[in-house]
């Protein structure tokens, strides 16, 4: 299942206009306000086929927020939620 959503993913972000969105910012300002603001930490990240940095952020208190930036630097709030819990996963073996 994880991997259909996954596999739609890239056709959200490209029907997301980044840059038009008042969420957006420079990923600096916006990292730094997810930190003073929230607490929130990065957890996790990731590189789409079209070059763009997905990272994770995450807080004690389970709130996270999940981020994209586009290879000119800018990054806008993809989904955030709450009650993240890290997971030590086993990955099944490539092939």
């Amino acid at each position: 299942m994880w991997r259909s959503l996954l596999c739609l993913f890239p056709i959200v972000l490209a029907a997301m206009p980044m840059a038009a969105s008042a969420d957006c910012d420079l990923r600096p300002a916006l990292v730094a306000d997810l930190t003073a603001r929230l607490g929130q930490t990065r957890r996790g990240l990731g590189i789409t086929q079209e070059q763009t940095v997905l990272e994770l952020f995450a807080a004690e208190d389970g709130g996270w927020t999940l981020i994209a930036t586009t290879p000119s630097g800018i990054a806008c709030p993809v989904a955030s939620g709450r009650d993240w819990t890290a997971a030590a996963l086993t990955l099944p073996a490539r092939g």
